[in-house]
Formats: C-alpha cells, structure tokens, sequence
C-alpha cells in the first residue's frame, strides 16, 4: 500500500552510516529499517551490537531477500556503482550515497541497469533537499535580471555537494577555469544561461571554522545563505550612493530559524537535507514521483567534476563535455 513504510536494507555501516544515514532513516516517515550488511563476520557481530539492528554478512544476501524492497548503498569507491547496479538487476529500489558513480564507465554501468528495471534510483545530493537552500532557490527569479545573475559558494575541501548545489541553483555549466593555491581550489564556473559563479574550496585546516558560504548577487538584489541556517535577502532596494547611506538604507529579511527548539523540522539532520532527501526517495518508490537526485543528476555533476580537474591540470579554460551515453 502507499501508505506503507517501504523496507529497507542498509550495505556498509561505516562512520558516515552510523553518525548520520541511520539516524536520519530512523527520523523518515516512510522508511523502516529491516537489515545491515557488511564485509565481514566480525563488523557485522559489532554493527549488530552497537546499532541494535539485524547484521548480515555480504551485500548479496540482502538482495535475495523478499522482504527488503530498497537498499541504501553507504559503501565507498567502485563498489557504490557495482551495489548499485546489481540491487537494481535483483529488483531493488536504491538510495546511493555520494559520490555514487566515478567515471563515465561506471555511470554506463548504471544506466544499463536502470534502465533494464523499473525501480527507484536516487542519489545522496542533500543540499538539494536543505531548506536553505530550496528557499534559496525559489528566491532566485526576484534577484534575477537580464544580465545575469553571480553566485560565490565557499565549502572545505570536499566539493561534490557544492558543485552539485551550483547546478540545482543556475542550471548546466558550459566551461570551467581552475586554480590551486596554498591547498586551495578557485574555480570559476560558466553556466549555459550566462550566469557566472565562483567557487572557493579548502581553507585553514579546521573543519570547526563555519566556512559554508552561497550568495547570489546581481542588479535586483542580494541573497546571502551564511553557514547554512542563515538566510539574508535584500531584495527590491533603491539605488543608495556612499554620500547617502543610512542606518536603514539596506533592511534585510532573514530565515534563521531557532537553534533552541530543535524538534520537528527544525532537527540538524532535517536542516541539512538528510531526511528530506530520505523521505524524498520513499515518496518517489511509494507514488512515481520525480526525484530531484536521480542518475542523471549524478552525471551532470560527475562531468562538471571532471572539466575541473582538467582546467586544474592544463591551467587553462576548458569545456565540459557532451553527456554520457547512459543507454
């Protein structure tokens, strides 16, 4: 029935598992989690005694099973794609984590898959699902103009989300330009529709300094989404010279929801995107829904990925390549 929790089995418990994807599937209305699997006997034994659910060993068993309708793929490397791609042959609807496919080989491999079932494929893209940033987004055309729009995001080392997150705001990326300075990336993105974005990665080596940082700027207006539970938008303002200037001559509106209560929406794993994401893919298996994080999502952002590291290594403006066949 669509009303029923689909049944779900988690393949890999490793930290990410543990400290964010079980808690947030526990949060998801329309998940229940039946069963773990993992490599071996011995973190199998450990995950079913520390996370109080059902352990197996090897991801083949839960795909024999009747009983699991979907698997969450939380594994790493080249066995995402391959989990991936044999859940689906056995039937399976499948939440895949990030990165989730690594090469246009890889992305091939799934496609072939899915496209051979009829099941659910849907990728972990959280910032998509973050209020934030969906707030973010439906803002964007009061800012817009015909010239365009600049977006700046600022994130640690780890780029995926982000390059993933400038696609869901300003859509395709036509070329790339790539800089590394100090351990640093520098990257300026040129998107289909002539919107400009600049995207700075890495930074001191501190993960406890808030460096998350998307603002979109352009002659309508500024919107400002500030470590990611603030969000400031100037919007509608007139044109206000340095002799002018006032106290309130640039009043804001401001999303910063409480960090007092943190029940309902208002839970980090919800703020984040995790669950909605979650209860996204539920939605979409139960009813056919869309989803906003599906392979070719994937693809769009592994190929963007791909124009930044040769910018990166030939120094030098380059395009970002036609799709994937996928068939």
């Amino acid at each position: 029935m669509e009303s029923d929790p689909i049944r779900v089995a988690v393949i890999g418990t490793g930290r990410h598992t543990r400290q964010i994807l079980l808690p947030a599937l526990l949060r998801s209305q329309g998940i229940r989690v039946v069963t773990l699997a993992t490599a071996h006997p011995e973190t199998a034994a450990a995950a079913q005694q520390e996370l109080g659910f059902p352990a197996v060993v090897g991801a083949e068993t839960v795909l024999a099973r009747s009983d699991v309708e979907a698997v969450v793929v939380a594994t790493s490397g080249a066995s995402l794609s391959q989990f991936t791609a044999a859940a689906l042959a056995a039937g399976k609807h499948v939440f895949c984590e990030t990165p989730g496919i690594r090469t246009p080989e890889e992305a091939q491999a799934v496609g072939t898959a899915l496209r051979q079932s009829d099941r659910v494929l849907a990728y972990g893209t959280c910032l998509r699902y973050a209020p934030i940033y969906q707030q973010l987004r439906a803002l964007l055309p009061e800012v817009r103009t015909a010239e365009g729009v600049v977006l700046t995001l600022r994130y640690y080392e780890w780029l995926r989300h982000i390059y993933d997150l400038a696609l869901y705001l300003l859509g395709d990326v036509a070329a790339v330009t790539s800089l590394r300075r100090a351990g640093q990336h520098v990257t300026l993105l040129e998107f289909a529709a002539g919107d400009l974005a600049m995207v700075h990665g890495g930074g001191p080596p501190n993960v406890a300094i808030p460096m998350e940082l998307a603002e979109v700027s352009g002659p309508s207006g500024l919107l400002s989404a500030r470590g990611a539970r603030e969000l400031w938008s100037y919007r509608g303002l007139p044109s206000v010279s340095s002799m002018d200037v006032a106290f309130d001559s640039a009043p804001a509106t401001v999303w910063a929801p409480s960090a007092s209560i943190p029940y309902a929406s208002l839970t980090p794993l919800t703020l984040r995107g995790y669950v909605p994401e979650l209860e996204s893919f539920a939605q979409s298996v139960r009813t056919g829904a869309p989803t906003l994080s599906g392979l070719d999502q994937a693809e769009r952002t592994l190929r963007l990925e791909r124009a930044v590291a040769r910018a990166e290594a030939e120094g030098s403006r380059v395009t970002v390549e036609p799709p994937f066949s996928l068939a």
